[in-house]
């Protein structure tokens, strides 16, 4: 970018965003368009095989989660045979 800021004969202590200075070169930036589409298409390839990688992003796991107060129940009733030397 400094390049550009050089041609257009703006500082660095201008205060200039990124995009102002490629509104005032006319230069449209390809980069984030073409690593966004990148990324899709990759996230769209990882969405249609069912792994790992499918499962970290759509977190649906199958199956019944056990309900958190039968845990604490468990925990506690070990609790108690460990105390009462059970």
């Amino acid at each position: 970018m400094w390049f550009l800021r050089k041609m257009i004969e703006t500082l660095w202590t201008d205060n200039v965003t990124n995009e102002r200075v490629l509104k005032m070169a006319n230069v449209k930036c390809k980069l984030l368009s073409t690593i966004k589409n990148r990324g899709m298409t990759f996230l769209g390839h990882v969405i249609h095989r069912s792994g790992l990688e499918n499962l970290s992003l759509t977190g649906k796991i199958e199956g019944k989660r056990k309900k958190r107060q039968a845990e604490i129940n468990e925990f506690k009733q070990h609790q108690r045979m460990d105390k009462h030397g059970k």
